[in-house]
């Protein structure tokens, strides 16, 4: 699956959980991410990494802390969906 030209909001909670996605089958181009608390990635409750290369694809909109969490790579660990925002692909 390819994301592109999306935007998600995820302002509550420690992730953003994409519907119908998953590790293997992602890709990531232009998409805009407005991440406005807590921190991580949640794809279809599969954890995954973002490594630097598809970070460089995300037009980031965030808040300071969620800038420093996203800078480098990011490692999702005992993420609970219950507590993430829900987002499909536009």
């Amino acid at each position: 699956m390819i994301l592109r030209d999306s935007s998600f909001a995820n302002n509550n909670a420690i992730g953003l959980w994409m519907k119908g996605c998953d590790s293997a089958t992602l890709s990531l181009e232009d998409v805009t991410i407005n991440h406005n608390g807590g921190y991580g990635w949640l794809l279809d409750k599969c954890y995954v990494n973002l490594d630097r290369q598809q970070l460089a694809k995300i037009h980031l909109r965030n808040n300071a802390v969620a800038v420093a969490a996203l800078s480098s790579t990011v490692v999702i660990d005992g993420a609970r969906p219950s507590r993430l925002s829900h987002a499909t692909a536009t």
